[in-house]
């Protein structure tokens, strides 16, 4: 199980799955509002980690990554129904995702 996040944004993006700031963070060991800091600029691979809830404040959307436009999310994100919430969820799938 990687707890790198350039591997996390590799994989999930390579398999177009989505899974939240959430769970990633526990992954990596940082919280979800430290996410953003942690991703830096916006790109299409990083766009598959996404909001868990929706804040208007911080121009989150449930399922979608936060603060990001249009440009900079990968056009699939759209299509894509569902995403990773938990951790240990996120864990099984990287052990069958390589």
């Amino acid at each position: 199980m990687p707890h790198d996040l350039d591997e996390i944004v590799r994989r999930l993006s390579k398999h177009h799955q989505r899974a939240t700031y959430g769970a990633v963070g526990v992954l990596i060991g940082v919280p979800a509002q430290s996410m953003g800091g942690r991703l830096g600029s916006h790109s299409k691979p990083k766009s598959f980690i996404v909001a868990a809830t929706t804040k208007r404040k911080n121009g989150s959307r449930r399922g979608f990554p936060t603060g990001y436009e249009d440009r900079d999310s990968d056009p699939q994100l759209e299509s894509i129904e569902g995403w990773i919430q938990s951790p240990s969820d996120l864990k099984k799938w990287f052990d069958s995702h390589s």
